[in-house]
């Protein structure tokens, strides 16, 4: 379709904006948010909208950044009748379809160097009101027959009261759906979990990273004190509330030490699904400045940006040692472990792993 104008926008075009635009089948890339830009686009010449780069005579040009939306509640619902939305289930949401999203906030106000969230969405944290989200959720299961829900905020719990409202909405109105939602153990509090539970909450996606405060640290991220995630993780269990807890193998100043520190306090915490993943430069952070800056990136290649590929390096540890780590770390950590001769070869076999890893570093 030579004649047609192919645009491309989301979340992974500000990530990649640079490397994107290149592509020949792509001539204009939304780098901000596309409900304010998409219509700009249609009734307006691309040199006047804000927010996209585009390409004239074979040069790239990139127009200003537009501003973010400052009232989200303006913004108009999803038209999910224009996606085959029956067709798609979440794994943790078991099979109960209709299955639809959420995001009730924009921004992130912590400032976490690896991050990639606030390259499209900004640090401040815009979010909005309870009355409007349950709004868009009595929308959902009255015309799409939704029975669960994915919210999609990166810290769904930042402002506890608005959640306790937005709760309470759900409750009092007896309306019956599942869902699940993302946030920092931090912003969860003993008094807000059961009030979620109640209004249907079943799983929290929550970034535990690290539990070494000086590796904290070098990425700009805000400790939480160990205490106080052991508490939430077993409040949400009390509630029977899911929690699926993620951590980073490789980032500054990890070493084997605080890597065998990461995975006892990982098996310590016990959360119902866990992942580690490895420390990943995503373009346009910080942490992928420190990266290329260091010459501490040892492979480009988008498909394996991904975290779940070993991408990079660091001044202690190896590719090839970051791997077995995550290997390591995996199997001690399966639930399928517990209680089982292989849980016992395996706690066992801790001191050949260290020995294994050192002689490897030497």
């Amino acid at each position: 379709m030579p004649e047609a104008t192919i645009i491309f926008f989301g979340a992974v075009c500000s990530i990649f904006a640079d490397d994107l635009i290149r592509y020949n089948a792509i001539d204009i890339l939304v780098t901000g948010e596309a409900e304010v830009i998409l219509p700009c686009l249609a009734v307006q010449p691309v040199d006047q909208v804000d927010g996209i780069y585009y390409k004239k005579n074979e040069t790239i040009i990139k127009n200003p950044n537009k501003a973010l939306v400052g009232d989200l509640d303006a913004l108009p619902f999803p038209a999910w009748e224009f996606f085959p939305y029956q067709n798609y289930f979440i794994p943790d949401l078991g099979d109960t379809r209709p299955v639809l999203t959420i995001q009730t906030s924009r921004g992130c106000p912590f400032n976490c160097n690896y991050c990639p969230y606030p390259l499209a969405q900004g640090h401040r944290w815009r979010a909005r009101t309870p009355e409007n989200i349950f709004s868009e959720i009595e929308y959902l299961i009255k015309t799409h027959e939704m029975r669960s829900l994915l919210f999609r905020d990166p810290e769904f719990t930042l402002d506890q009261e608005r959640i306790l409202r937005l709760c309470d909405l759900i409750i009092n109105s007896q309306l019956k759906f599942l869902w699940r939602c993302e946030t920092r153990p931090d912003t969860l509090s003993e008094d807000l979990i059961p009030k979620m539970a109640q209004a249907g909450c079943i799983g929290i996606n929550l970034g535990i990273e690290h539990v070494n405060n000086t590796i904290l640290a070098k990425v700009k991220r805000k400790p939480v004190h160990p205490d106080h995630i052991l508490k939430i993780v077993r409040t949400c269990a009390q509630n029977k509330i899911a929690t699926f807890c993620f951590f980073i193998i490789g980032l500054p100043g990890e070493t084997i030490p605080t890597f065998m520190q990461n995975v006892a306090f990982a098996k310590k915490l016990n959360p119902d699904r866990l992942q580690f993943t490895f420390a990943t430069p995503y373009p346009g952070t910080r942490f992928h400045q420190w990266a290329v800056k260091n010459k501490y990136i040892t492979k480009k290649n988008w498909q394996h940006t991904d975290g779940l590929n070993v991408v990079m390096r660091n001044d202690t540890l190896r590719p090839f040692q970051l791997k077995l780590m995550h290997k390591y770390a995996s199997l001690a950590c399966s639930q399928r472990l517990k209680s089982t001769l292989l849980n016992t070869v395996l706690n066992k076999s801790t001191k050949l792993f260290l020995k294994i890893l050192t002689k490897i570093r030497k």
